[in-house]
């Protein structure tokens, strides 16, 4: 079974039977890079190094494309797991206030919204 690129989706990158483009990619490796591609491209019973390196680069273009739906679901994920996050440390600073003795302190500040200094200013 080949994907849109003549890549098989079996796990097997020989591209038997692909319609062979016109246009040449080239890039440099290193040997060692080499050996691994080799080796690689021989686990997958590719036709050959080349053929692997086609079928690679183009599914992984596929993987890595984002559609903007499942973006702006990640986004609101993320926005509603922050929110979360948020709350749980605002309780978690109201426990460690109250603990540490500035419990009343915290409270009134938080309610009124101004700082304690000027609260007890207001009260003399």
């Amino acid at each position: 079974m080949a994907n849109e690129h003549g890549a098989r989706t079996d796990g097997k990158a020989s591209l038997a039977g692909a319609k062979v483009g016109r246009r040449l990619v080239s890039f440099r490796i290193a040997e060692e890079q080499y050996v691994a591609l080799r080796k690689a491209s021989a686990f997958k019973g590719a036709r050959s190094v080349s053929d692997f390196a086609r079928s690679s680069v183009l599914d992984g273009m596929e993987s890595s494309t984002m559609t903007a739906g499942s973006l702006l679901c990640d986004l609101t994920t993320l926005t509603s797991r922050l929110k979360e996050i948020d709350a749980q440390l605002r309780t978690t600073r109201l426990l460690i206030a109250r603990i540490l003795g500035a419990g009343a302190a915290e409270t009134e500040e938080a309610q009124d919204g101004a700082p304690l200094s000027e609260q007890e200013g207001r009260n003399r």
